[in-house]
């Protein structure tokens, strides 16, 4: 199953190279790789740049897989059900990664850096959603999750922090969804911002909070 699954992160990974091979020649000769926050494009490379620089994207995205399989636990921590528990969230990882990706391509096919903003934005609260599921039964650790003093020091109050910030995760991603299609980029930076908030911040100061209990 571990060899499947990392096997299945590689394939999910090159996948949009698989496509850019497909839709190379469409590509400008000047493709842009960055816009402003505006939508214009102020960076360019070249066609075999650009493929350069996707496969770089996809190097990345199978080495946060293999870093949040192989890099989460201490030993005292590493429990066959955590292993699970890890692997799905770096194919998780990987899967938006690549989905990122795709949308990179998209954007540089049809020179336009604000269909590439919204989408990235929109998929935003996919992740933190996607995050939330596992915040909730995630265990200690020193890899990811709400690494204050407090949590890494308890684990009643590292279940509890992580308890509450997956459901606020859940709530708040939920919520956001359907605005985010509607709202301009301004709107959605202040939508983030507020997940952020609500999912991350405030679980923190929480982990205080049951630690001065």
């Amino acid at each position: 199953m571990k060899a499947s699954r990392t096997l299945l992160a590689i394939i999910i990974a090159l996948l949009p190279l698989l496509y850019l091979n497909f839709i190379f020649p469409e590509l400008p000769d000047r493709v842009p790789i960055h816009f402003d926050a505006q939508g214009r494009a102020d960076n360019y490379a070249s066609k075999s740049g650009f493929y350069g620089f996707q496969f770089g994207l996809a190097a990345l995205s199978i080495g946060v897989f293999l870093l949040i399989k192989n890099g989460h636990t201490t030993k005292a921590n590493a429990t066959p059900q955590t292993q699970e528990n890890f692997e799905q969230l770096g194919l998780g990882s990987t899967v938006f990664l690549s989905a990122i990706n795709f949308i990179i391509i998209q954007a540089a096919l049809a020179k336009d850096g604000q269909k590439l903003i919204n989408y990235v934005l929109l998929a935003i609260p996919f992740l933190f959603l996607f995050l939330g599921n596992y915040f909730i039964r995630l265990k200690p650790n020193y890899f990811i999750g709400i690494r204050t003093p407090y949590t890494l020091m308890n684990e009643e109050i590292w279940r509890k922090t992580h308890r509450l910030a997956g459901r606020l995760l859940v709530i708040s991603s939920l919520i956001s969804i359907l605005p985010m299609l509607y709202v301009d980029f301004t709107g959605k930076m202040l939508i983030v911002g507020g997940m952020l908030a609500i999912g991350f911040i405030y679980p923190m100061f929480y982990s205080y909070q049951l630690s001065r209990k």
